[in-house]
């Protein structure tokens, strides 16, 4: 069964399936820790001033893998540990809405291939194509043709037993 936007308001996906894996994935507009510093002469720019990165707060998603897929992707080791974990993700959104060039930003409890399972499951995401996506259309026009948008993308991995 899938629930979408449970008691999580930043929840963009939630996948629960009795007995089996939970999979929270939540996506906002918050730029990577490690990005790159601003040279003087774009901050020296009205323009850098002004003008955000793309990144897309909150797409609508229309497609999601579905919780059989999550269930066969979950780190067989970590499933074994009853290990959990939290990832985030930055993806650039290409103008159909498919995910591309995913990279890890951060992993809550590294060794588990948690990151890796993460970035197998981003592909499978898909946001409403950029020329209809409400998230875009929300962003100022020089962040729109400033290449294409990025979104951050949270996922809790863990394990529910018995309902």
């Amino acid at each position: 069964m899938i629930r979408t936007g449970q008691s999580n308001p930043r929840c963009g996906f939630c996948a629960v399936m009795a007995g089996a894996v939970v999979i929270t994935m939540a996506s906002w507009g918050v730029a990577a820790a490690d990005d790159a510093p601003v040279s003087q002469a774009q901050a020296a720019s009205p323009a850098a001033e002004t003008c955000p990165k793309p990144i897309l707060a909150n797409p609508t998603w229309v497609l999601i893998p579905q919780v059989q897929q999550m269930d066969l992707i979950y780190p067989q080791r970590a499933k074994r540990l009853d290990q959990t974990d939290s990832v985030v993700v930055s993806c650039t959104v290409a103008s159909n809405g498919a995910l591309r060039n995913c990279r890890l930003v951060s992993d809550a409890n590294p060794g588990f291939d948690f990151d890796k399972a993460t970035l197998k499951v981003a592909p499978f995401y898909k946001t409403q194509p950029l020329s209809s996506n409400p998230a875009y259309a929300k962003l100022p026009v020089c962040a729109r043709n400033a290449g294409p948008p990025t979104v951050m993308i949270k996922m809790d991995w863990t394990i529910e037993y018995g309902h």
